[in-house]
């Protein structure tokens, strides 16, 4: 292989990199917009509010008839001055999103507490997926004697859940890599 070509070969092999690995950050497709608490019963609650814009691959998906899985992950960290973070609690809250083949309603149900919704269009699914009602954390006795504490969340597609065929395409295809970014919120417990 002569030099010239070699160098071809590692500019094309860098230029794919970066743009599948900048497609991959930059693809948003959720904002995670309010993050709230509550302490009921001696357990920190969460809840949140998303704003999820799904795009025409993940519409056609829904539309006939595959799952999405959405995680929502939940930390509650300590932060300490002169190294990382203390991670003190971590949950996963998974939801699922489908069509009811019968009665062509979407059907969104958390998989954790096994609490359902049913509704008549996929605009209307979508919106109330993004409405994360009050979810169990932890209980407060954990974290009772520490008084820095900050709360933070991420909600995300998860590509392996898809069905097998279609997990190679959602892994190298932009449009499948939907996430928020984590948004934090300090605690005062």
């Amino acid at each position: 292989m002569s030099r010239s070509a070699s160098k071809v070969t590692i500019a094309s092999t860098l230029y794919f990199c970066c743009f599948f690995l900048t497609g991959t950050l930059l693809a948003d497709g959720i904002k995670l917009t309010e993050l709230d608490y509550k302490v009921s019963n001696k357990v920190l609650m969460a809840a949140a509010k998303a704003e999820l814009n799904f795009n025409s691959d993940m519409l056609a998906a829904v539309q006939s008839g595959i799952a999405l899985y959405f995680d929502l992950h939940i930390k509650v960290v300590q932060p300490r001055p002169y190294i990382w973070n203390k991670e003190r609690h971590r949950v996963k809250y998974t939801f699922s999103f489908r069509k009811h083949a019968l009665s062509n309603q979407f059907v969104i149900t958390n998989l954790v507490t096994g609490q359902r919704g049913v509704y008549r269009t996929i605009e209307l699914a979508i919106d109330n997926l993004g409405e994360v009602d009050y979810l169990a954390v932890l209980d407060v006795k954990e974290v009772s004697n520490t008084s820095d504490l900050f709360m933070e969340m991420l909600f995300e597609l998860d590509i392996e859940s898809l069905p097998a065929p279609m997990i190679p395409m959602a892994y190298i295809s932009r449009s499948w890599h939907i996430s928020s970014k984590w948004l934090r919120r300090n605690l005062n417990l």
